[in-house]
């Protein structure tokens, strides 16, 4: 048998032939192993990452409140303003956001409605602002 290309002179006997496929059957193995330790790694490893996309999840989070804070700063200055020229007008009262429109409603089905829409928005009414609220007849 002359399997070797480079010296044609080898002959390989029964007993060679066998131990060159057990060495190979043995790199074969051995490579699966490692594949297997890799898959079974990695898994590990990118939890213990988890900890950093907490840590970075939160620095996003600091940042995104600090961009917020300095925004709604620079919008509480603007209300500031805004309330103070109306109550140096006299027109509202302080808190208000104007005046509310009734079209064929009563103050105090205004008030319901006003009061059901910010439950359902889950957001405190005197931050919305209602414009004008009309009956609609079917």
């Amino acid at each position: 048998m002359n399997l070797f290309l480079l010296n044609r002179n080898v002959e390989i006997t029964i007993p060679e032939s066998l131990l060159i496929t057990l060495v190979a059957i043995a790199i074969i193995i051995g490579i699966l192993a490692v594949i297997m330790f890799l898959v079974w790694l990695m898994p590990r490893v990118l939890n213990g990452l988890d900890f950093l996309k907490g840590k970075t999840n939160k620095a996003f989070e600091n940042v995104k409140a600090k961009s917020k804070k300095s925004k709604n700063e620079n919008a509480d200055v603007q209300k500031a303003a805004l309330v103070e020229e109306i109550v140096e007008s006299g027109d509202l009262a302080v808190g208000s956001a104007g005046k509310i429109k009734l079209h064929n409603v009563s103050e105090k089905d205004a008030a319901m409605v006003m009061a059901i829409t910010a439950h359902k928005l889950q957001k405190p009414i005197n931050e919305l602002r209602f414009i004008s609220i009309k009956e609609i007849e079917k």
